[in-house]
């Protein structure tokens, strides 16, 4: 949040700089010896995208409600990304979270490593930033 400065408060809305996603899949198989354990943290899965709006929003904006569309790298819609009803009205900082996949929440395929653009929409206006999806290691 390097990026939140008197500034950027000051600005009608914000879409900060996304970092990179790492598009790993998980695996449910345990080929180790079970009297091994090994702990550890998985990265966060998707790609966290935060935004600053100033003045709080209303049901029946005729820009609509504040939104964040992924596009792929030729501008193809991938999917949109909502705020939480709960939210509606409210000011501040947002976090939405792209799951990487395409067509919805109940899509199973991930998108394919690459880049991608986060827009979001509010207010009228359009706000974007790249993003990076890399394939696991």
């Amino acid at each position: 949040m390097q990026e939140l400065t008197p500034k950027v408060l000051a600005r009608e809305a914000h879409l900060f700089t996304v970092q990179p996603a790492v598009a790993f899949r998980q695996r449910s198989s345990r080929a180790w010896d079970a009297s091994r354990s090994f702990v550890g943290t998985n990265p966060p899965f998707g790609a966290s995208i935060y935004f600053h709006l100033k003045s709080g929003y209303r049901p029946g904006n005729p820009f609509g409600d504040p939104h964040v569309v992924i596009t792929d790298s030729l501008g193809k819609k991938v999917t949109v990304l909502k705020l939480p009803e709960e939210d509606i009205g409210k000011t501040g900082l947002y976090r939405v979270v792209w799951n990487l996949r395409g067509g919805g929440a109940l899509s199973l395929e991930l998108m394919p490593p690459g880049d991608y653009v986060a827009t979001l929409h509010a207010n009228g206006q359009a706000y974007q930033q790249k993003l990076r999806v890399d394939a696991e290691e």
